[in-house]
């Protein structure tokens, strides 16, 4: 791709973290520089080493502390939950240094930053700028000792993740309101699903034939198992599936054992295996070992089980031996054992192996997850995973296993829920169906949209009432879903990330004609990029008229795309692809015209939204399509008004009133037809223009002879 096309720099969503020693002048005052450099570093590293290990980058640093970014340079969606936790970790790692004086405070925010690399000769710097910024350092200096304060959006993000505790507003510099926010506390230690459910499920809907699956799986599971999964991009419904499915097992007398990945965990070795380790526990005791199975498999590593499962479980092993053996030993020793406790915890009864979001499965436990799988040979064991179709471990994608993919809501089904969110009735039926379209019918998308809806109070609760001021851009992109997409956009090659980004700016209807006339790539490459989005399910192929265009799967990865790219680089490439609109409709501008004025505006290129949005006009005037004219005529005469005074513009924009005047009274808004003589009349005042005074009088004096009819 043409590197002109590229995106250099972004727009991201994130969580910047600031932390500063306290009074560490104080601390080295006294001391050389040698000296105060020694005295500082232990705390640095451990800084470091916290933002780090939770997938935090340091974006800059001073001697007493450092700014942290999350969710860069890759989007991820719990950009907010790791910046508290290695915030929590660096508090920890500090106190450790048993150094009295050593005394951090920290702020953490989440909202939008300018991003960018700065390349050096040896060295490059991933650094983000904005209000984000100016705010995350206000947090840490209001902090005190010892105190991790978060804002407002950094607590929504996390909700049922972490506990906070609200402290008073408080007045920060540079900021004209007080600032809501929060005290870290501790994290609250739910899995995701357990957080989400606390706050209360909506209605399940829409997966009869996903759910009949599984219990046609459930009915075959006799003397030996089956191994199903769940696959689907994030937010489709996963979970919801399987518990809704593990709750009608259990009510047939199965057990369960589940554990779940965490990206708070995936830096912890062993930690999905320990937790299905405490899982069988509540089952089977810990002491029964000899005789078990997987005994026989490996008689020389049975007398090191009783170690391994403390080792798991963060107790001291007891054993002088474990601490002898070899790595490689005491990793067979802790798989071994942990399938022998599952086993005999499965020997009883049906039972359902539940492991979720296993595309946060840590190294450690992927291959004991393997050898565990083996079970379901002789056991009436049903093993049901989850992960993600878009960052899944290799591994899992290689495992011999039934796949279920979850796909979008059906229609149907999204109205129903929409139902459940925001109530029923025939005046919600246009806002339900702009929700579906925003939200490509994904279940997550849908209630957090809805949820945006109620608490901007564009519906009111129960759908009685809407705010009519209200416009669709109140859908917007809720940041919790915009994690979502954003991280799976930022796991794209380049060139297709690139790509997406333009067809983003190009519209919702993208043309690989148009694609290539902007991009200057060959026919062959340009349609590879495009299957490759359509696979990852970014584009839909649609055939319109005889041409293939292709849609974007919903309107939120759009705009998330498109929110991405900073002002400067969108305008360019609204002019590019405006001079490629022009080229390929020469002589036929008006079928496009709409298109034409539309990239003009975002290029502001004032004379071409003049000579465009006049022409959109006729056309929707021509169509009775008087609202859109109306419109249209008003873009063109904002266009004019943004040209360099003159007395040509004036007459242009006199002319563009005179001419609106018809769609105007069409309308019946005759309250806007006076208005635009008046102005007229005004503005050929000043310019001397006797004829188009004329004019606007007689615009004005038509008016209002329909005033009072």
């Amino acid at each position: 791709m043409d590197a002109r096309i590229r995106i250099a720099g972004e727009r991201k969503y994130l969580t910047v973290l600031c932390v500063d020693l306290q009074r560490s002048t104080d601390l080295i005052s006294e001391l050389d520089p040698e000296a105060a450099i020694s005295r500082l570093e232990p705390a640095l590293n451990a800084m470091r080493g916290a933002v780090r290990r939770n997938r935090g980058i340091v974006s800059k640093e001073g001697g007493d502390g450092l700014i942290a970014l999350f969710g860069a340079p890759h989007a991820d969606d719990n950009h907010a939950v790791m910046a508290c936790q290695a915030a929590a970790e660096l508090v920890r790692r500090i106190g450790q240094l048993n150094d009295p004086g050593l005394h951090v405070r920290v702020g953490v925010h989440s909202g939008y930053v300018v991003a960018h690399m700065i390349e050096a000769d040896l060295s490059s710097i991933y650094e983000a700028g904005g209000p984000a910024v100016h705010l995350v350092k206000r947090l840490e200096g209001a902090a005190q000792a010892g105190q991790i304060i978060v804002s407002e959006s950094c607590q929504s993000l996390c909700a049922g993740l972490v506990n906070f505790r609200p402290l008073p507003p408080k007045r920060l510099e540079g900021f004209s309101a007080p600032v809501p926010c929060y005290e870290f506390v501790e994290l609250s230690g739910l899995t995701r699903w357990r957080a989400r459910s606390t706050t209360g499920l909506s209605s399940f809907v829409g997966r009869a034939e996903e759910t009949a699956l599984l219990e046609k799986a459930a009915l075959e599971v006799g003397q030996s198992g089956k191994i199903l999964a769940l696959v689907g991009t994030a937010g489709i419904g996963k979970s919801r599936i399987v518990h809704e499915f593990e709750a009608t097992l259990r009510q047939k007398n199965w057990q369960v054992l589940e554990a779940e990945g965490s990206p708070l965990d995936q830096a912890a070795p062993y930690s999905l295996l320990k937790k299905l380790l405490q899982s069988a526990l509540q089952i089977v005791g810990f002491d029964e070992l000899a005789g078990q199975p997987g005994a026989a498999e490996a008689p020389g590593h049975i007398d090191l089980w009783p170690a391994a499962l403390r080792t798991l479980l963060d107790q001291p092993p007891d054993d002088a031996r474990w601490n002898e053996a070899e790595p490689l030993l005491r990793r067979r020793a802790i798989n071994e054992a942990v399938r022998d406790r599952i086993g005999k915890a499965i020997s009883t009864q049906p039972t359902l192996l539940l492991l979720e979001d296993l595309h946060w499965i840590d190294g450690q436990s992927e291959t004991a997850i393997e050898a565990i799988l083996s079970l379901i040979a002789d056991h009436a064991l049903l093993v049901l995973l989850t992960w993600r179709t878009e960052n899944a471990p290799e591994w899992l994608t290689k495992l011999d296993v039934r796949k279920i993919w979850l796909r979008s809501l059906e229609k149907s089904a999204g109205k129903e829920l929409l139902d459940a969110l925001i109530g029923v009735g025939d005046h919600l039926d246009e806002i339900k169906t702009h929700v579906l379209q925003h939200t490509g019918q994904v279940p997550l998308f849908i209630e957090e949209v809805a949820r945006q809806l109620l608490d901007r109070g564009v519906l009111k609760q129960g759908g009685r009432q809407i705010d009519a001021k209200s416009t669709w851009e109140a859908l917007g992109i809720p940041p919790t879903v915009q994690g979502v997409i954003a991280s799976r956009i930022d796991r794209l090659s380049r060139d297709d990330k690139s790509l997406l980004q333009l067809a983003a700016v190009v519209g919702p209807r993208v043309s690989p004609q148009l694609l290539a006339a902007v991009t200057g790539m060959p026919a062959p490459q340009l349609q590879s990029h495009l299957w490759s989005l359509e696979i990852l399910d970014f584009l839909v192929e649609s055939r319109w008229l005889a041409s293939v265009e292709y849609e974007f799967s919903h309107d939120l990865v759009r705009e998330v795309a498109y929110d991405s790219i900073l002002r400067p680089q969108r305008e360019d490439l609204h002019r590019r692809i405006l001079a490629a609109l022009e080229r390929n409709s020469a002589g036929r501008a008006e079928e496009v015209a709409e298109a034409l004025c539309h990239h003009a505006v975002r290029a502001q290129d004032w004379a071409k939204v003049d000579r465009y949005g006049g022409m959109a006009a006729r056309k929707a005037f021509a169509r009775s399509a008087f609202r859109d004219a109306t419109e249209y005529f008003q873009i063109a005469m904002d266009g004019v008004d943004r040209l360099p005074h003159s007395v040509a513009r004036e007459q242009r924009a006199i002319d563009l009133r005179a001419e609106s005047r018809l769609a105007y009274a069409s309308l019946g808004h005759i309250e806007q037809w006076f208005a635009i003589g008046r102005d007229g009349e005004a503005r050929a005042e000043k310019i001397g223009d006797e004829g188009r005074r004329l004019a606007s009088i007689t615009i004005r004096a038509a008016a209002l002879n329909f005033y009072g009819t």
